[in-house]
């Protein structure tokens, strides 16, 4: 079993030299636990960027009357453990955060709100990219019936220090998504990591937090400015000094 936050179990499996991951939704009676995992089904069988998870297959397991969706398995675990284990750079780090809020700005822009974004809903792979997972309380704007689940969506489960101050007023909506997210980057062990430690401040860093924690939640950035926002630039544009000191060595080799 694979340690999540998550309300559904989540296995670890093997096929041939393969790993997958299972979640499962124990279905017995429990018709709200069907309706999630086909929801959540649905909107990952629609969404294909590359920083978020895949669904590799469906199927029923009848022994226990549960439902399962088949995702790849990312072996680094959620990011703060990946940070702690691998010891990244904080080029790296941010090149996941970049991913995650491309994968946020696609959200958005399909008129999804994630609804629960935090550490432990992105996973590192081998590949070292990050992506989003977890979207048992997602839900799509587009549909009526998404956007009154939307509305009530505050008695779901959120996870504390990572949920919006308006939100149980509201529900999920777009700017609680980004509220998360900064809390996310404000997560000690990943506000730390994404540090360049030469000595520069990184206002770029508490400047960003600032702009997804802003306390009117019509006053955040939405997700596609957070996209172009000064703390990705650095892995965005190459640094000029270091761009003309390798010209240099290689001129000094006479190339």
């Amino acid at each position: 079993m694979i340690r999540t936050n998550s309300a559904h179990q989540v296995l670890k499996c093997r096929k041939g030299s393969e790993q997958f991951a299972v979640k499962k939704y124990h279905v017995a009676d429990n018709m709200e636990a069907l309706k999630t995992c086909f929801r959540e089904a649905a909107l990952l069988c629609r969404l294909k960027p590359p920083a978020i998870v895949e669904v590799v297959a469906m199927f029923e397991d009848a022994d226990d009357k549960s439902v399962c969706i088949q995702m790849p398995f990312y072996e680094h675990g959620q990011i703060d453990q990946w940070i702690e284990a691998c010891l990244p750079r904080w080029d790296e780090v941010r090149r996941v955060l970049l991913q995650v809020s491309e994968a946020i700005s696609f959200l958005h822009d399909s008129h999804i709100v994630h609804g629960d974004i935090k550490p432990a809903n992105i996973l590192i792979g081998s590949d070292q990219r990050g992506r989003l997972t977890d979207y048992d309380i997602s839900v799509d704007l587009s549909t009526r019936t998404s956007s009154m689940y939307a509305a009530k969506s505050h008695r779901y489960g959120h996870t504390a220090g990572f949920e919006a101050p308006e939100l149980m007023a509201t529900g999920n909506t777009y700017q609680t998504d980004l509220w998360s997210f900064g809390a996310t980057i404000k997560f000690p062990v990943i506000r730390d990591s994404c540090c360049r430690g030469d000595g520069r401040q990184d206002t770029d860093v508490n400047n960003l937090i600032a702009c997804l924690q802003r306390h009117n939640p019509q006053d955040r950035i939405t997700a596609s400015m957070m996209k172009k926002h000064a703390f990705f630039n650095a892995i965005l544009k190459p640094n000029r000094h270091e761009s003309v000191r390798e010209c240099s060595i290689a001129g000094s080799e006479g190339c």
